[in-house]
């Protein structure tokens, strides 16, 4: 996602629909479940925006961090972003995005941030780890930071191997 320049180009010009794209991109909320809420299904105490049903009939407790709730308490009441978000992909020169894409960013950033799988399921309300793993893209860079975390056993390995072959035949040749 070319989250960077869309930012600047809604700060620009959409400066009063910047918190519903925060809300969005922070939540990882489908645009109908972004756009249903109310304040009545804030729970201000627990910090939890409690959704009774979603796409998949299931409630979803979504927990709500500061950027979202600052976002909350400037959001009007608004039940549509087409008035703006189109628009602002135009003038952003970003082709074949949906308001949707910010799901799948809000996923692939918690997944590239080390949040484990099940529960990114969980915040995205998904049935499945299956559902789940369609929008936790990784970048392509995470498996090789992955592996390398591996390095701190590798001198040890390394000695043990090399001590090991120093005693026995080597059945190879």
């Amino acid at each position: 996602m070319e989250y960077p320049r869309l930012l600047k180009l809604i700060r620009e010009n959409y400066p009063e629909h910047l918190a519903e794209f925060v809300f969005a991109l922070k939540t990882g909320l489908r645009l109908s479940s972004q756009y249903s809420t109310t304040y009545g299904m804030i729970d201000w105490t627990r910090i939890v925006l409690d959704l009774p049903r979603t796409k998949n009939d299931e409630p979803v407790h979504v927990p709500l961090n500061d950027d979202v709730m600052a976002a909350i308490r400037s959001l009007p009441a608004v039940r549509s972003n087409d008035h703006w978000f189109k628009p602002a992909l135009k003038l952003a020169r970003i082709e074949g995005f949906r308001w949707h894409d910010l799901r799948h960013t809000f996923a692939s950033w918690l997944v590239q941030d080390g949040v484990p799988l099940d529960r990114v399921s969980k915040l995205l309300g998904h049935k499945s780890l299956t559902m789940t793993m369609r929008y936790a893209h990784l970048a392509p860079n995470q498996l090789h930071e992955d592996v390398a975390k591996l390095t701190r056993i590798s001198t040890t390995v390394a000695q043990d191997v090399e001590a090991q072959e120093a005693t026995s035949v080597n059945y190879l040749n």
